[in-house]
């Protein structure tokens, strides 16, 4: 039998020092030595909303309520959790529940006739959603807009507003458009397209004795362009999700004779499957930020060790004025989580989020290892806030409607900023050199 107080007692400490792993080690093998120990979910529950990881929290909550009945607390919690993921008849069951169970706080009644509307909001855009796609108004819409995009950026491109280099937006967006239209029309997203534009002015894509890494790609098909430049391109990722999507485009490439050297590989960027001063180049884009702990600086100790003596990394972080960590519930594909994933699948539902400040990019990425730092900056909005309008987790309509713009509006309002001037919006980005010495 569990001792509880010994247990809480025991998280207490563990909680003081700041050793949030142990509290969730402590109440799982109290889990796993009694499986029905409705008390440790309870507590489990608590912890998991506490450090905001809300489908951890949803997950134990229910497993509890299929052996209990759920109390008035637990209930409005989960109210707020349902809410916080957007499922809003769930919450409004839940706080139906909270206030069955005796909760007459003003607050829940609020928020249980809150999430009807909102519930009764959700199912009319899912609707309107499911006719419009029936129709195919909304392909049409988008693909149209393909080529119009692809125009104005090439128009953007002669007129001298974007700094030349050997990549074009515009050749890139037409690559888009007849090999991986799924992945414009799902939107290339806002930040990417500068991402893009910085990775390949600085990485020797177009070498083609120059072997070239990049790390948590998923679905992203800028490697398979830059292929088409004649380095060998290997593409990694925690798990295969993203490598299907790849597959279809190298066989659209192959078909119309311009495929270059890609290699999609499953493999973990904390322990790369790759041997010692292997690898010209690498990218590591918006990546870093979901590995939970300490496992940005130890991907970033395993990229170090895998690039030739001289070998130049291009990483982008997301960033602001304070460091943040928190769990995010994404409406979206995010790939392989390293906390509590099944090697080589994907993890949907909940994505570990760091936002770094300028001052910690550089100390916990550049100070990983000996590197030499070539260049150091942030990207973010101007005028307008474009990136949390863009964002389908808090506006799906807009998101939908901006999707295939977005290249063209990442141009127009996606400035370089100081540091002094970081917003949550805003990329940090790193060009980094490895030192001319061997790794041992």
């Amino acid at each position: 039998m569990v001792d509880i107080e010994h247990l809480l007692k025991t998280a207490a400490e563990h909680a003081h020092r700041g050793d949030v792993d142990a509290v969730e080690s402590l109440f799982l093998a109290a889990l796993k030595a009694e499986p029905t120990q409705t008390d440790v979910m309870a507590h489990l529950g608590f912890f998991y909303a506490q450090m905001g990881r809300t489908a951890k929290a949803l997950a134990v909550f229910e497993q509890r309520g299929s052996l209990v009945p759920s109390d008035a607390n637990c209930s409005r919690l989960m109210g707020d959790l349902y809410r916080a993921a957007r499922e809003y008849r769930a919450a409004q069951r839940a706080y139906q529940t909270a206030r069955h169970e005796g909760d007459r706080s003003p607050s829940t009644f609020w928020f249980l006739w809150k999430m009807a509307g909102q519930g009764t909001l959700a199912e009319l855009r899912q609707a309107l959603s499911q006719r419009i796609k029936k129709a195919g108004i909304w392909k049409a819409y988008r693909l149209l807009l393909l080529s119009l995009m692809a125009a104005g950026v090439w128009l953007f491109e002669k007129s001298g507003a974007v700094s030349s280099s050997s990549f074009s937006l515009s050749a890139f967006l037409r690559f888009l458009r007849r090999y991986d239209p799924e992945g414009w029309l799902e939107g290339y997203a806002y930040h990417k397209t500068r991402e893009a534009m910085l990775a390949s002015a600085v990485l020797p894509w177009q070498d083609p004795a120059a072997t070239l890494l990049d790390i948590g790609t998923g679905k992203n098909s800028l490697p398979l362009y830059w292929a088409q430049g004649g380095a060998h391109m290997i593409a990694l990722d925690g798990s295969d999700y993203g490598f299907s999507r790849l597959t279809q485009v190298q066989a659209r490439l192959e078909a119309g004779g311009t495929a270059g050297p890609f290699s999609p590989l499953c493999g973990d960027g904390c322990c790369l499957p790759l041997q010692a001063d292997s690898i010209d180049a690498a990218s590591v884009l918006c990546v870093l930020e979901h590995i939970p702990r300490n496992g940005d600086i130890v991907c970033m100790e395993e990229l170090y060790r895998v690039l030739k003596p001289g070998g130049r990394a291009v990483v982008t972080v997301e960033t602001s004025a304070q460091p943040e960590e928190r769990w995010l519930v994404v409406p979206y594909e995010i790939g392989y989580q390293v906390d509590g994933a099944v090697p080589g699948t994907a993890r949907l539902e909940e994505v570990f989020c760091r936002n770094y400040s300028p001052d910690t990019a550089k100390s916990r990425l550049a100070g990983s290892a000996p590197w030499l730092v070539l260049d150091v900056g942030f990207y973010d909005d101007t005028l307008l806030p474009l990136r949390r309008w863009l964002d389908p987790k808090q506006h799906r309509l807009l998101s939908s409607l901006g999707s295939a713009l977005q290249p063209l509006l990442s141009l127009l309002f996606y400035r370089k900023k100081s540091a002094k001037k970081c917003s949550p919006s805003s990329i940090g980005y790193l060009v980094l050199q490895k030192s001319n010495v061997k790794s041992c």
